[in-house]
Formats: structure tokens, sequence, C-alpha cells
């Protein structure tokens, strides 16, 4: 786990993968104090919190069926077809057909072969916020979720290696707190099943994120649990994101547009 932590006392901490999140978690106990009224892991199974934190964290490692389908119909219904680009038809010394002119002068290049554009491999990160306000609905993250999803596998089929990180911030204007974790690597292709929990169910938000602030040392309450980044002015958020973002990493919230975040592979997407 890395953990930075700023000079006005924000605190971003990144996890590995889902095990060393959830044993650190367990290692911590509950602050207590004012969070002592708070929702934590061992409360009710309601509406509000979408799921009890055994259920979220058995989600979270093996996988959400109940909405894999209509994430992936959403998500086929905004694929496009093909971004591959017709291989080059060159001249060579063999190939698929003959260049009869070629032949009948005797040059050494008398076939048509097809070649291929070689594409470097290049690694990019989605970090993607799941913060959102409590009156979003199921359907509205199912609906955003499917659109990062498929701009995600558009990268894929144009040769880049997408890693998808989940990240939760709590926020006020003063200071942030947030964690992140891993949900997709780079080396493995989209598993709806595993991705679509963190990406379409309030329980990682309000189960799993929500007792990992409650137990994350220093960071103090909020008059309730704070509010989603994207509540924050930009220049806050873009400040406070300096923190934990690198290069090649895209952030992307509920309120963002993916044509927007992804502006940069537009010209390569449009092919």
């Amino acid at each position: 786990m890395h953990r930075v932590e700023t000079s006005n006392g924000s605190i971003v901490e990144t996890f590995d993968d889902f095990t060393e999140f959830f044993n650190t978690c367990d290692c911590r106990p509950n602050k207590g104090g004012s969070f002592s009224d708070s929702r934590t892991r061992y409360g009710d199974d309601d509406d509000w919190s979408g799921a009890s934190y055994e259920q979220a964290r058995d989600m979270l490692i093996y996988g959400y069926e109940k909405s894999v389908s209509a994430v992936n119909t959403r998500v086929n219904q905004l694929q496009k077809q093909s971004f591959e680009q017709p291989p080059k038809r060159v001249r060579d010394f063999c190939g698929f057909a003959p260049i009869v002119p070629a032949v009948v002068i005797g040059l050494p290049k008398t076939m048509w072969n097809n070649k291929a554009e070689t594409k470097k491999s290049k690694c990019v990160t989605v970090v993607y916020d799941v913060g959102v306000s409590c009156g979003i609905s199921r359907e509205q993250l199912e609906e955003h979720g499917a659109k990062v999803v498929s701009y995600v596998m558009n990268l894929e089929r144009l040769g880049y290696r997408v890693r998808i990180d989940a990240l939760c911030g709590f926020a006020e204007y003063s200071k942030q707190y947030a964690v992140r974790i891993p949900i997709k690597n780079e080396h493995n292709p989209i598993n709806l099943k595993r991705i679509a929990f963190p990406m379409t169910h309030v329980a990682f938000l309000r189960t799993l994120a929500f007792d990992w602030y409650e137990r994350c040392p220093d960071a103090e309450f909020m008059c309730g649990y704070g509010t989603p980044l994207y509540a924050l002015d930009k220049s806050s958020r873009d400040d406070f994101l300096k923190n934990t973002l690198t290069g090649n990493e895209y952030y992307i919230n509920y309120e963002l547009d993916p044509e927007d975040v992804f502006s940069d592979f537009a010209d390569e997407l449009r092919r």
C-alpha cells in the first residue's frame, strides 16, 4: 500500500490488490468518536448501503453477476464494429497475388503482399471515481459505467493495454481523503463480472469505501462523509488529484463525459 499525505491533511491510500485492501482494513479499528454513529461493516443491509459488508466483500472478490447483462447490452450498443485499418498493400518477393507487369519486365518484387502496421504497445490507466451523490440511481451508474467500459474496449482494440483503478474520495474544500484499488490490470481483457460491482453498485462506495474511511488513520470526520470529489470546484479537485495521478493516467468521474476525458485518442477512435 502506498500512502500520500499532504500538508493540509489530505490523504490518498493506493492498494496493490483486493487482498491488501481487506487485510489492511481488517487490522484497523473503527476510530470511534463521531464515526461511532456512522454506518460500519456491522450495519444492516438496507436500500441505502446496497449490501452488507460481507456481501459487498464477496462481490468485489468474486464478481457481481446481476448488472452484467444490463452493462453488456449498453456496451454493445456503444461499441463501434471495428477500428482496424485495412493492411497496406506493398510490392514484395512473395505474397498473395502476382504483379503481372513486374513479372513481364523481370523486376525482383513481383508479388502483392499485405504489410500490417506495427504498433508499439502503450499502457494507459483509467482512474474511475465511483463516488456519487445520494440521488444517483443504479441505472444511472450502469449507464455511465458502460460508457467508460466501451471506451476501454475500443482502446484495447487499437492496441493499447488498459488498466482500471477504482477511486473513491470523501471531500470538503479544506481536505480530501481517497482510496484507490485496481479492478483490472493491463495484461487481461475486460471481465464484466469482475468490474461491474465497483463501477455500478453503490455498496462499493457506501459499504467498503465508507468502512475504509472510518478506519483510515488521521482521517477526520467531515459532518458525515463529505461530498464526492466531483462536487469540488475543478481547481481544488485538480490540486488534490496531483497526489494520486501520474503520466498516462486518465481520471473520470460521474459528471465527466468519456469523450472529453479520452480526447487524446479521438483521431484514432474515429477511424
